[in-house]
């Protein structure tokens, strides 16, 4: 599991960011096809992100290269 700051360290490269259900998660088969699985780390005033507040988060750091 890699957090998002090592992802964009990768460099440039083709991508495909696939999110889960929130409380399931990616099925197995999905799971099993992807090369690498990211986490946003949590914080004291927030432990968890909805699904869409999390990729929007992602699509945002990874776009600001």
């Amino acid at each position: 599991t890699l957090d998002l700051a090592a992802l964009r360290q990768r460099g440039p490269m083709g991508l495909v960011l696939v999110a889960g259900a929130e409380e399931e998660g990616l099925r197995p088969a999905v799971a099993s096809a992807c090369r690498a699985a990211v986490r946003i780390d949590g914080t004291d005033a927030v432990q968890s992100l909805n699904v869409g507040v999390a990729v929007g988060m992602a699509l945002s750091w990874l776009m600001a290269r």
